[in-house]
């Protein structure tokens, strides 16, 4: 028996030591302040040995980086990009999945506030120590707070609280009730950004692949048509309203066809750019349907009156921002 406390606590103290080292190489956690046990490690062990095992494991993750978050996945296979689905923010390190400044994740960050300040004024805390946790977190306070790592003078204030007030309460109770409200604020960060990227919508696609669709479209809709067959230029006098509240499925199909389409430009030897070939200039024509004939000009600026296609949820919509006049 005394052999397994002294294997035990010879254990603890390596783990110790590997998590001090851990929080100072990521510039998580300074080792004075873990040596001095200036964090509620207690309340810490207590939330996540009592919560689910998937949820001490998704925590365990965020902590030590190692969660499937774009800029590991970059490390891993270098085709992912680098970046946050939600925000585009570059790169997406695990405190971003906390400081994301996404409108829907900032919506979603603000909603968790108010939920944990609602367990504040269930628990009976002390006013000013609600207002000071609740702008603090407002403002995404630092990331020790937000993944549980509470300060051991919570402890002390809760249990002075307590004792003035004469609450029927338990100061260790409180403080893992607080870990447990902080890390699901976190959580439903991760669980958001999850769902941008995995859930599917009506038409089977993830809102990072309608979105990335709805990019592609954008550049093709700019197409100069003297760089397609004559074959092939009926693919832009094509009704860009329909096709952009039409289904994902006919968005792919007019993608397929105009990269085709340019494939069999090119092939033929048309770029858009022979007419300037040569010593001399040519004499200056405009054809029927070319860049800077009517036609042309007319469906440009009915392109520019619909807008451009931006991806807004699960479907694709149409918005008049960033187009700049057409000169006519």
């Amino acid at each position: 028996m005394l052999l397994e406390l002294r294997i035990t606590h010879c254990l603890t103290m390596i783990a110790s030591l590997e998590g001090r080292d851990h929080y100072y190489v990521k510039d998580i956690l300074p080792p004075g302040m873990f040596d001095a046990n200036a964090i509620y490690w207690d309340g810490v062990e207590k939330v996540l040995t009592s919560c689910p095992e998937m949820f001490s494991v998704w925590a365990t993750k965020q902590v030590s980086g190692f969660f499937g978050n774009n800029h590991l996945f970059h490390h891993i296979n270098g085709h992912t990009v680098d970046v946050c689905p939600n925000c585009g923010c570059h790169p997406e390190r695990p405190q971003h999945i906390i400081f994301c400044r996404d409108p829907a994740r900032s919506a979603v960050f603000d909603s968790s506030v108010d939920k944990l300040v609602e367990w504040l004024a269930s628990q009976r805390t002390d006013a000013s120590l609600t207002l000071l946790l609740s702008e603090y977190l407002r403002n995404r306070g630092f990331r020790n707070l937000l993944e549980g790592r509470i300060p051991r003078l919570f402890y002390d204030i809760r249990l002075a609280d307590i004792k003035r007030r004469h609450l029927s309460k338990h100061a260790g109770h409180w403080c893992n009730g607080l870990i447990l409200q902080l890390l699901q604020i976190t959580h439903r960060q991760w669980t958001f950004r999850n769902g941008t990227v995995h859930l599917k919508g009506p038409d089977g696609l993830s809102p990072t692949q309608t979105k990335s669709l709805a990019r592609r479209c954008e550049d093709l809709l700019w197409t100069d048509p003297s760089t397609l067959l004559d074959e092939d230029k009926y693919l832009l006098e094509l009704d860009f309203d329909d096709l952009g509240d039409g289904a994902a499925a006919s968005r792919q199909m007019w993608i397929s066809e105009m990269e085709a389409a340019s494939a069999a430009a090119r092939d033929a030897g048309i770029d858009g750019s022979d007419a300037f070939a040569g010593d001399t200039f040519p004499t200056p024509t405009v054809p029927v349907d070319t860049e800077g004939s009517i036609r042309f000009r007319r469906r440009r600026r009915r392109r520019r009156r619909s807008g451009l296609i931006e991806y807004t949820g699960y479907s694709i919509s149409l918005t008049m921002e960033e187009v700049d006049p057409l000169p006519l």
